[in-house]
């Protein structure tokens, strides 16, 4: 397949550059994306003695920001390390323009996120099972795959691993702020859990993080490090489309660093993990996608699936800021540099201390709507809080948010463009669903119920947003929500599995409608998970490299 020479595609930060195509390269596997399912479905697949390349977007990982827990409150919206994708306006929300940022970096949104290790509850997973007619993806058999990638170091019984990749362990200090909203909890009837992927879901607890030793253990830094042997790692590369021959992919154009146009090619499979914004956008521009929604953007139809790009989920929340006294929030880091250095000699004496907090603390899973037969909402409680992106208030300040954690909207990304670099049209369409506004509305009101116990006398020195709202009258609560509402930058679904026609891809991540191309990220759940996302990523790359070997080995069984 030849490429026009003449095209341009601008560069960051320069004038557009006439591209040029390297020489073909050839490897067995080539995986799209360096995020929580690239990572592992890369380390497997090396591990199984095939030759893979691993092509990234963003940049290396080597920053201290990105090892440092307390580093989430920064990186999150810098944009060294992330995209910051901005969604279209949002009518439930508004008109507002919500920021959605994703990681643009070695281990992608894993190396800055909060950390949290919440897998969901398990009829998530045995809800899949029945759509997709498929026991492959009930808890019962994708549980092994959480296990097999897991090191748990505080908790050892059948229900985690131990012997993985990925340390996952508990907080080891204490703050009195956490203390008192896990009592005030238990005072509202809200039992107590030590482990949100237990037996006992439901209640209020501290949550368990990738973190060991006071350091963030990515996807990247969980896996790659060592990388195995017959793994190559591209950084810095853009992915223009997928190559085919015929209807089958057989490689990748990719932007290098330099502005020129390469060509990877694979002798068995390309596997996108670019997760739910970027993977059904690369299918677009590669001409899998909405034949209307292609056309308008100039792109040749190889295979019309009006599902690419569709059944966009998130996790709405609404915030309470409360006003906390100073040595319960990690805000006073910034302005007192006795208490930094305080802080710095803990860490690098004990690894402890404020400098090993990266997101939410404490976790709340409860029942809240009239019919909920399992957790309908989800509480973080965050030890800092925000004037604006990546800015802390000038106070102690705290962060309890609510969720909805099985919402009905839906939403899409669809490309604006034939250009690869312009960004995807982006829409959530949070809170469009009638369903969705009742959930949040009574979750906010729990957390704030549990804020105004008595024992929160002295944490909560007051209420910074909202500050004075009638929250017994529901319009009040409503018009608070859709003025402050925001994301918990859980987007998936966008490539769908599906067991018919109405999704992207099939039980074994394979695209519909063509050959030698799968999908391995958030994009391809049915339905969002209960929970924080990154330990389904990492059980879906887990899931996606085993399906891989399997076809190669009943190939090559039939072959001989």
């Amino acid at each position: 397949m030849e490429v026009d020479r003449s095209q341009r595609y601008p560069t960051d930060g320069g004038p557009d550059r006439l591209n040029t195509v390297h020489g073909s390269m050839r490897f067995d596997v080539i995986v799209v994306g360096a995020g929580s399912a690239g990572c592992v479905v890369a380390k497997r697949l090396a591990e199984a003695h095939l030759e893979v390349l691993l092509l990234e977007a963003g940049g290396a990982d080597s920053s201290l920001l990105l090892r440092l827990p307390i580093g989430y409150s920064r990186t999150m919206f810098d944009p060294r390390f992330s995209w910051r994708f901005v969604a279209e306006p949002e009518p439930g929300l508004n008109d507002r323009v919500i920021e959605h940022p994703r990681g643009k970096v070695l281990g992608g949104t894993s190396s800055i996120n909060g950390m949290a290790y919440v897998r969901g509850d398990p009829s998530d997973y045995d809800q899949w099972a029945r759509r997709l007619n498929s026991p492959k993806w009930s808890y019962e058999n994708v549980l092994p795959l959480f296990r097999k990638s897991e090191r748990n170091l505080d908790l050892a019984d059948p229900l985690h691993g131990t012997d993985g990749e990925m340390p996952v362990s508990s907080p080891k200090d204490v703050n009195p702020f956490m203390e008192a909203f896990i009592a005030s909890a238990m005072s509202c009837g809200v039992p107590r859990t030590t482990d949100f992927n237990g037996p006992f879901r439901e209640g209020v607890g501290y949550f368990q993080a990738t973190c060991s030793r006071g350091l963030r253990y990515s996807a990247s830094r969980s896996f790659l490090r060592p990388s195995p042997d017959g793994l190559e790692i591209k950084l810095g590369r853009h992915v223009n489309r997928i190559l085919f021959e015929g209807d089958r992919a057989v490689g990748v154009e990719t932007v290098g660093p330099d502005g020129a146009i390469e060509h990877w090619h694979a002798n068995d499979e390309i596997i996108l993990c670019a997760g739910a914004i970027g993977s059904p956008k690369i299918l677009q521009l590669s001409g899998v996608g909405p034949r209307e929604r292609l056309g308008r953007s100039g792109i040749d139809v190889l295979f019309d699936n009006p599902h690419v790009g569709r059944n966009l989920q998130d996790h709405v929340q609404a915030r309470i800021i409360v006003r906390s006294p100073e040595h319960c929030s990690v805000n006073g880091l910034q302005r007192s540099w006795v208490r930094r250095v305080r802080a710095a000699s803990d860490y690098v004496l004990r690894r402890r201390g404020e400098f090993t907090i990266g997101g939410a603390l404490v976790g709340l899973f409860a029942r809240v709507g009239d019919n909920a037969s399992i957790a309908d909402t989800q509480i973080h409680v965050i030890p800092f809080s925000t004037q604006s992106p990546g800015r802390l208030h000038p106070f102690g300040g705290i962060i309890v948010s609510a969720c909805v954690l099985r919402p009905a909207s839906r939403g899409s990304v669809m490309l604006k463009s034939g250009n690869p670099l312009d960004p995807p049209e982006i829409r959530f369409n949070y809170l469009s669903h009638p369903d969705d506004l009742p959930v949040l509305r009574r979750g906010l009101r729990l957390a704030h119920r549990i804020l105004t116990q008595p024992g929160m006398q002295g944490s909560v020195l007051s209420f910074v947003t909202p500050h004075d709202l009638a929250w017994e009258c529901d319009d009040a609560v409503d018009t608070y929500i859709r003025s402050a509402g925001s994301t918990l930058f859980h987007p998936v679904g966008t490539c769908a599995m599906t067991a018919s026609d109405d999704g992207v891809v099939d039980d074994a991540l394979r695209v519909l409608g063509v050959r030698g191309l799968r999908v391995a990220d958030a994009s391809v759940m049915p339905t969002l998970v209960s929970g924080n996302t990154h330990a389904a990523c990492v059980m879906i790359g887990e899931r996606c490299a085993e399906e891989f070997l399997a076809t190669r080995a009943a190939r090559s069984a039939q072959n001989r």
